[in-house]
């Protein structure tokens, strides 16, 4: 009988598990678990031309340099590439990104090197792309949990009415089973009647075959090439914006969202301090085995350079990033008083013309002295960007800011309808329960920091193991080793030691323990 009962436990705490386990995976999402294998189909036919190969060439350098040097989930996992002439060339078989930039920047350049021809077997090269993905993929799946589909994209200069119905044809009679979309992106500038961007075509009964239309450049192309670090996954939503409850408490407004991301986040590249502000060494986390002299580490004076000048209001705040610091004249005491004087001046000087102007500073960050004059096998470090915002007090606000190689695709662009009756009144609902106010007060919200690291450290402390008796009765070694000076003559309790720097420092402290400390003034009260 207890047996009975200790198997029906058991299997009810297992159904409960699963349970569990199936409500978290519902909650839940794998980023990035969804990207395609993407090969890439370049079209050398007329009137393609040699310096659109190149601006081809240098976004795809950028885009793949990028991807082999990311950080977390791969954003690119697998890449191929097709040249398509006389014959078609298969210039980087399909294969993984990382761990294969020297062969992806051979076939770069033999893609820039590609003779440029009259005529092309388009259909043919797509149906070469294909069976080289299924190959490869049924290899994959017998090493690893290869679960991708295959995007492919062809550039062209033809027409993508054109393309389409030259394809449409032949992908009625493949399988397109592994295949996620079939993007013919066409150059707009050599196109007869362009089609617009986004587009599919009207007599593509597939339903994975797309036209879009980019202007041929280097822009143009980064733009569409560095979009396949979006996340491409729909497996589930990202964000759920809860409202508090309305009149009735059981109605709830839940909003479900997606995230994008603006821009690349540099802390997932290498060279991601020459991104950052900050007042001492950056991503070194103080440990608590280690001592105080031994986490200090003498940092190189900051330089920017002063580059622009921009409105205020032409400054987007999505570019920006990263933590803010605050700048204010030097008090430094090495400095003549002169200087000092004049330093503090001129900043005022600043801070009253950035005001009354309602303009911002791009600045520049400038290598360090070390790195002026690098050696031959030295890697050329990136130069951060830098935007100083101005305000009314003595000091400025400085932030870092997204360049030209960060930068991601997105669509921005306004709906042209309003949204519907029902669901203006139905969320103006909601927001008129919320509390206004005139500004943000930081001191007022709280995150319950210091309880979590309360909790944090409580629970390493009781991780550590505990001492054994030999280890308990090993006596304290004096601190400066003379005989006689561990403990006095009769005493039980052991001498409480201080450390060498406090010995010497005793009398700095107590000449100027007298001094009132600054403080700086908090424009909130609580």
């Amino acid at each position: 009988m207890l047996h009975c009962f200790i198997r029906k436990l058991a299997q009810l705490s297992s159904a409960s598990t699963v349970l569990m386990m199936e409500k978290q995976s519902q909650m839940s999402r794998v980023a990035f678990s969804r990207q395609p294998a993407r090969i890439l189909l370049v079209d050398f036919s007329l009137p393609f031309s040699a310096e659109m190969c190149y601006d081809l060439h240098q976004a795809l350098e950028h885009t793949l340099a990028v991807a082999c040097n990311m950080t977390g989930p791969a954003r690119i996992p697998f890449f191929g590439l097709f040249a398509l002439g006389v014959h078609s060339e298969n210039l980087f078989p399909l294969q993984h990104v990382r761990g294969n930039f020297s062969r992806l920047q051979n076939a770069l350049h033999e893609l820039k090197t590609f003779a440029i021809s009259q005529h092309t077997n388009l259909p043919q090269a797509l149906q070469d792309a294909v069976l080289q993905f299924k190959r490869q993929s049924q290899t994959l799946r017998q090493t690893t949990s290869f679960s991708c589909q295959l995007e492919v994209i062809i550039i062209t200069c033809k027409q993508g009415g054109m393309v389409s119905r030259q394809l449409d044809q032949m992908l009625s009679q493949m399988d397109l089973e592994s295949i996620r979309k079939i993007l013919v992106v066409s150059l707009a500038s050599v196109c007869d009647s362009p089609v617009s961007s986004n587009t599919s075509s009207s007599e593509n009964l597939t339903g994975i075959l797309d036209v879009t239309t980019i202007e041929p450049g280097e822009l143009s192309f980064q733009s569409f090439f560095t979009g396949w670090f979006h996340d491409c996954g729909t497996d589930r939503e990202q964000l759920h914006l809860l409202f508090p409850n309305g009149v009735m408490s059981s109605d709830k407004l839940v909003l479900k969202c997606d995230l994008q991301e603006r821009f690349i986040d540099p802390s997932l590249l290498p060279f991601n301090t020459q991104f950052q502000m900050t007042c001492g060494i950056p991503n070194k986390p103080a440990s608590s085995n280690q001592s105080a002299v031994s986490q200090q580490q003498a940092t190189p004076v900051i330089k920017l350079r002063v580059m622009q000048m921009v409105k205020l209001q032409g400054i987007c705040d999505s570019l920006m990033f990263g933590q803010p610091m605050v700048v204010r004249p030097t008090a430094c005491w090495k400095l003549d008083w002169e200087e000092l004087d004049s330093n503090q001046q001129n900043f005022h000087a600043l801070c009253h013309h950035l005001h009354h102007r309602e303009m911002c500073l791009v600045t520049r960050l400038e290598p360090s002295e070390s790195t002026v004059y690098p050696s031959t096998s030295a890697v050329p470090k990136p130069r951060g960007h830098f935007i100083i915002l101005p305000s009314p007090s003595m000091s400025l606000l400085i932030k870092p800011i997204a360049v030209n190689e960060l930068m991601l695709p997105g669509d921005y662009q306004i709906p042209a309808e309003k949204p519907i009756s029902d669901s203006l009144q139905l969320v103006a609902q909601y927001l008129d329960q919320l509390e206004v106010l005139d500004a943000y007060n930081p001191l007022i919200n709280h995150c319950n920091l210091t309880s979590s690291l309360v909790g944090l450290m409580n629970k390493t402390s009781t991780r550590q193991p505990r001492k054994t008796k030999q280890q308990a009765t090993v006596p304290v070694q004096p601190a400066f080793g003379g005989r006689g000076r561990g403990r006095r003559r009769g005493s039980t309790r052991p001498h409480q030691f201080q450390p060498a720097s406090q010995l010497l420092n005793q009398p700095l402290q107590k000449k100027f323990c007298g001094l009132p400390m600054e403080t700086d003034n908090c424009d909130f009260d609580l």
